[in-house]
């Protein structure tokens, strides 16, 4: 099970870059911020005024993906390689792959509801062309996020689309206008 879960973690993006829960019971409820307080200015020795912070809870439901590989008895009695370290590797592909596509797809029926899904991410800022991505477009997407977020933000892209940033060059053709300068992370779709 260690070796399955290391081999998705390596497979999968996303699952790197999120907090895995474990849950025994297949639900698990985590509290949220529901509203959030202000500070106050006081006087010397003055009272502190309560904050107003308010807390919720939201459930967060496990959904399960699965897979089989069929062996037959003579490949397990004469295997010539490492049969064990194959279907590790195997189950963590299938399982990684299919894992990706909800945690960024999903729809919530069965699976995860995934980040680009409807009520998912929201939209920062919208190329002016279909086909083409220019600097100025990834600077103010970076800047579309509010500023404490904007520290830690990791970029997903896929294949394509990271191709295409790689290529930006400036004034002089020199490449990384943007490259160098912003975390970003490859999605192969």
């Amino acid at each position: 099970e260690n070796q399955l879960v290391t081999g998705l973690t390596a497979k999968n993006v996303v699952r790197g870059l999120a907090h895995v829960i474990s849950t025994s019971s297949g639900q698990h409820k985590i509290p949220v911020v529901a509203n959030r307080g202000t500070a106050s200015w006081v006087e010397e020795e003055g009272p502190i005024p309560e904050g107003d912070d308010t807390f919720g809870q939201q459930y967060i439901g496990a959904h399960k993906v699965g897979t089989l590989i069929k062996v037959s008895e003579e490949l397990l009695n004469d295997s010539a390689f490492d049969l064990e370290a194959y279907f590790v590797a195997e189950f963590a592909r299938r399982i990684g792959n299919k894992e990706e596509e909800a945690f960024l797809l999903g729809d919530g029926s069965g699976k995860p509801t995934g980040i680009l899904a409807e009520g998912g991410a929201e939209v920062g800022v919208t190329a002016a062309s279909a086909t083409a991505i220019t600097a100025d477009e990834l600077i103010d997407l970076v800047y579309s996020l509010k500023a404490p977020y904007r520290k830690h933000a990791i970029f997903l892209f896929n294949d394509q689309t990271l191709k295409a940033i790689r290529k930006l060059k400036d004034g002089t053709g020199i490449y990384g206008v943007f490259w160098n300068s912003t975390k970003l992370a490859l999605i192969n779709r």
